[in-house]
């Protein structure tokens, strides 16, 4: 399974250039199958400390790095691989199918 976390948006303060939110996505691929997960952290302005980056210096790592503190990973990362095993899974073992009932009439 190959993971990919992408940020999606961030708001900032345009006078402060502190960032009160991000959007952010972790996609993870196997084979042919992806699944996706979404999310939004907000931010409290408050004391600027020590590690602060202004807002033209930050890198998208530096935000994914933020996120990836904020979330539990780990547990992304499981769900993520659960339901890519029950994706890939032998047919006649799923319980779940992708599937529209007018596609199958003749």
């Amino acid at each position: 399974m190959n993971t990919k976390w992408d940020i999606v948006f961030m708001d900032r303060n345009v006078i402060t250039g502190f960032v009160t939110a991000v959007a952010w996505e972790a996609v993870s691929k196997q084979g042919q199958e992806e699944v996706h997960s979404v999310g939004r952290i907000d931010y409290v302005e408050g004391v600027i400390d020590d590690d602060f980056i202004p807002f033209e210096d930050i890198k998208e790592k530096d935000v994914i790095d933020w996120v990836k503190s904020q979330v539990d990973e780990d547990a992304i990362l499981a769900d993520h691989q659960a339901r890519l095993d029950a994706a890939l899974a032998p047919s006649h073992a799923r319980k779940e199918k992708k599937d529209l009932p007018w596609n199958n009439r003749p």
